[in-house]
């Protein structure tokens, strides 16, 4: 029996997926690692009962990811009715199910959604894999690496479940019933049922630190994979996520974003200096704050002295809020006490409004768009559309989807047609 410090038990729900686990044709022993002091994976696996114990690792195989497949593994902005109910929880979806999912949250904003799993490395399912074999940590059932539902970055599990049952279901998400009660799929437009592409990213993360122990890079998780992984350094490689072999953008995670040359172009007229470790996070959902970050910054708006919102004081982007308020941009999101909503996430018909307002732009005597009629950003949709900044977001028939989030790399595009004049 192994034996384990006190960490701190991740509670799990019973785990899907469960399949046979692949082998490769030749089988060797991994590399080892060079600091003697560096805890690996199967160190960890020995040692604790917690996911959060490959933390360094998963973060560099959900980076590495989106770089295969950018928008794959996209981060889950925060909401009032949003809770973490578990322990190292991964608050990411793929791409189209992160924002089904957001708008489910904001069409019930009364009702919680208590989250205790959502995306899972291969990492992570690796741990839960060895404690199931070993009969510790009290997991019960678990898949092995490239056979879990919770990889795809389409599963949630939560303690709310009935709650939500027929609310997600109104959006995409499909309940898996009462043999696993808590847990849902996403199987709506634009969902790929990928298991692979953790296990794929984890192998190009080998590969690059140790060359000279390469493995099949084939998303496959058989024998020499797991080898590996079980050497690999918990805490993560010196060398992260590399984004294109012969990439030379100004972040490292926009290679294969079709917004590229608009987010290299915000770069440049130092609108944006990323989201932060050398990164622009171009799947991430744009923010209120980061909103008017960004409207500041272009128009090379004056601080003001005034503090016009009761709600932003925590927030870095306050000095740009006020900014934007006093050049009479925004009025924030609610009075009585006035407030701004920083951490808010912007739609397209907010985010037209946004740029009406700061290019003064006359009205249009148009109505181009058949889904935006009703709505309160009407008039600031046909006059960005009438300045070139906007075509929409389909057409036969033109749509505008104003209720839609916008990504940042999306806001890069906006913000580029409205400035790169």
């Amino acid at each position: 029996m192994k034996q384990r410090t006190p960490w701190i038990l991740l509670t799990m729900a019973p785990l899907l997926g469960c399949g046979d686990v692949a082998s490769d044709l030749v089988d060797t022993e991994p590399e080892t690692s060079e600091a003697a002091d560096e805890v690996t994976v199967g160190q960890a696996s020995a040692t604790s009962c917690s996911t959060s114990a490959v933390s360094g690792l998963s973060a560099q195989i959900i980076a590495e990811g989106n770089c295969i497949a950018p928008g794959a593994y996209a981060s889950l902005p925060s909401r009032p009715n949003l809770v973490v109910a578990g322990g190292a929880v991964n608050l990411r979806m793929q791409q189209p199910a992160r924002d089904a999912l957001v708008a489910a949250l904001d069409t019930y904003p009364a009702t919680t959604l208590a989250v205790t799993s959502m995306l899972r490395t291969p990492a992570q399912q690796l741990l839960l894999y060895e404690w199931y074999l070993d009969g510790v940590c009290g997991i019960g059932l678990a898949a092995p690496p490239g056979a879990s539902n919770h990889e795809t970055g389409l599963a949630i599990d939560t303690s709310s479940y009935g709650a939500w049952i027929n609310r997600l279901g109104s959006f995409g998400f499909a309940w898996l019933g009462s043999a696993d009660p808590v847990h849902f799929d996403y199987v709506g437009a634009g969902a790929v049922d990928d298991k692979s592409l953790g296990v794929l990213a984890f192998q190009r993360l080998w590969n690059r630190n140790r060359p000279g122990d390469a493995i099949a890079e084939d998303g496959s998780f058989g024998n020499q994979t797991r080898a590996r992984m079980l050497a690999a350094p918990a805490e993560g490689f010196p060398v992260g996520a590399v984004c294109g072999d012969d990439c030379q953008a100004v972040f490292s995670d926009i290679c294969q974003s079709p917004f590229r040359a608009d987010i290299e172009w915000l770069a440049a007229q130092g609108i944006t200096s990323g989201c932060g470790n050398g990164q622009f996070c171009p799947a991430d959902l744009v923010t209120r704050e980061q909103m008017a970050g960004f409207l500041a910054t272009a128009l090379g708006l004056p601080p003001s002295n005034q503090d016009f919102f009761v709600d932003d004081d925590a927030s870095v982007f306050e000095g740009s809020i006020d900014a934007i308020a006093a050049a009479g941009i925004t009025s924030g999101c609610a009075q009585a006490p006035p407030r701004f909503c920083p951490e808010t996430t912007v739609t397209r018909g907010q985010m037209a409004a946004f740029l009406a307002n700061a290019l003064n732009l006359a009205p249009a005597n148009a109505d181009t768009f058949v889904d935006d009629d009703g709505s309160p950003f009407e008039a600031a949709i046909e006059a960005i559309y009438a300045a070139g900044i906007t075509s929409g977001c389909a057409a036969n028939p033109p749509r505008f989807c104003p209720n839609q989030s916008l990504t940042r790399e999306q806001m890069a595009s906006f913000l580029r047609r409205a400035f790169d004049v």
